[in-house]
């Protein structure tokens, strides 16, 4: 404990350290003086961040450690690598010992000359997974930096340095990353550029070992455009669904990575598109909300039939735009599972295909009030078996996200396909069969 014995603090600093996934910050002191004279001592207090500080201190008093500097020729030195999530209170201290102030001069005592600097920086280390040929092992890809809708494709004095998007209609889902070079802030911003009025989603699903959000506003402004919304399910999943009037906006996905850091090549799953309002048939669209389907028929069948034969039921789902976005549940059915039935093995296999950007139809399934389905990703829509079922009650929903933005009349439609099963695994019996009941 190098720091006992310097009770008279010259200076001191407190510094709150966001938890990040590299998760060391580096400090770095320096203090130079005329050790014979006046010795000081450099020290570095730990706090958790819902601690606060005594401003009033005097010296530290390290209830959750503290670190000490090195003494160097005529100084003291601090190097040292620190965890991050943390708050930190940095000292440099006087000596308080009767043998030195008897030593020195009474006019020495009113004036000490000391050189202090420093640095603090998070460590951004990166291991060999993310530079280097082990990069490529990894499957997810870079978000675009930017996005432009035009009629004509955009090309123009700076593409080849951008990761640019261009198109009258447009559509982006793939597995992403944040790059070694926004791995500090968690942070991708997205310029869209509109150059017509448009309907805008973007929506967040799958993600290792992180929750990733989303947020639109105006470029140059803070507040956001389009309200984000937050979908039921064990998983925090995120919708951003309205109507743009031509401009510049900027799309931003974040993270806050948990303090141990994730596993190298973690991604995320996310989808954005956008679609011009004058491209949507009007006469369609009302030919699809008259005819919108009646719901109440539809049922969860018992099926021996094999999972890859499909058996599609098509509905109409008229999309309604709100003040603010809303869950709207469209249909929904219980399903009672007794112990007889849990014995058979049975799985509940759901499957919607919808359009992304006009409808973007979702299900999600609750086992005695609690949200149990992790849907996957399908080319148009999503996908879900869940089992062996546990006897109890189940409750299935088909729901759907309301747009803003546009006006209280303003409807989308299109035309989905569900398919919507209860399987057991024993009917398929034993042998080379049990491998098709997928």
């Amino acid at each position: 404990r190098p720091w006992t014995g310097f009770e008279r603090s010259l200076w001191s600093g407190i510094i709150e350290v966001p938890p990040r996934l590299h998760r060391f910050v580096r400090f770095l002191f320096r203090a130079s003086f005329r050790f014979a004279s006046n010795p000081l001592q450099l020290a570095v207090e730990l706090f958790d961040l819902k601690d606060t500080p005594d401003g009033a201190a005097l010296y530290p008093k390290c209830d959750m450690g503290c670190l000490g500097g090195v003494p160097v020729f005529n100084g003291q030195y601090l190097d040292h690598a620190m965890p991050t999530g943390f708050r930190y209170r940095l000292w440099l201290l006087a000596a308080n010992l009767d043998e030195w102030t008897q030593a020195i001069p009474q006019k020495g005592k009113h004036c000490m000359e000391f050189d202090l600097d420093w640095s603090i920086r998070f460590e951004e280390r990166m291991t060999p997974f993310e530079i280097g040929p082990a990069a490529w092992l990894c499957e997810s890809t870079r978000l675009p930096q930017k996005i432009v809708q035009t009629a004509a494709p955009w090309t123009g004095d700076g593409a080849a340095d951008l990761q640019v998007v261009a198109g009258r209609s447009i559509w982006i889902r793939d597995r992403f990353g944040f790059p070694p070079d926004e791995v500090a802030d968690m942070e991708h911003d997205i310029e869209v550029v509109l150059a017509e009025p448009c309907v805008f989603r973007a929506t967040t699903h799958h993600s290792d070992g992180v929750d990733v959000f989303i947020a639109l506003t105006k470029k140059g402004e803070t507040k956001r455009v389009c309200k984000t919304f937050k979908h039921p399910g064990p998983q925090p999943r995120q919708t951003i669904f309205c109507m743009l009037q031509p401009g510049t906006y900027k799309l931003t996905f974040f993270a806050d990575y948990p303090l141990g850091g994730l596993h190298p090549c973690s991604d995320f799953f996310a989808q954005v598109a956008l679609r011009p309002v004058t491209l949507a048939d009007e006469e369609k669209t009302k030919e699809c909300v008259s005819a919108q389907s009646d719901l109440f028929p539809l049922q969860v069948q018992r099926s021996l039939a094999l999972t890859t034969t499909p058996r599609w039921k098509s509905i109409k789902v008229p999309i309604r735009f709100d003040s603010r976005p809303a869950f709207v549940k469209v249909w929904g059915q219980g399903l009672k599972i007794s112990d007889e039935d849990a014995e058979h093995r049975l799985y509940l296999r759901l499957v919607i295909h919808s359009d992304y950007i006009s409808s973007d139809l979702r299900f999600q399934v609750r086992f005695e009030g609690r949200y149990v389905a992790e849907t996957q990703i399908t080319t148009h829509g999503y996908a879900d078996m869940i089992g062996p079922l546990d006897a109890g009650t189940y409750d299935v929903e088909m729901y759907y996200v309301s747009g803003t933005g546009g006006k209280e009349d303003t409807r989308l439609c299109a035309t989905s396909m569900v398919d919507l099963r209860l399987i057991s695994r024993s009917s398929y019996g034993e042998g080379n069969r049990t491998a098709q009941w997928l």
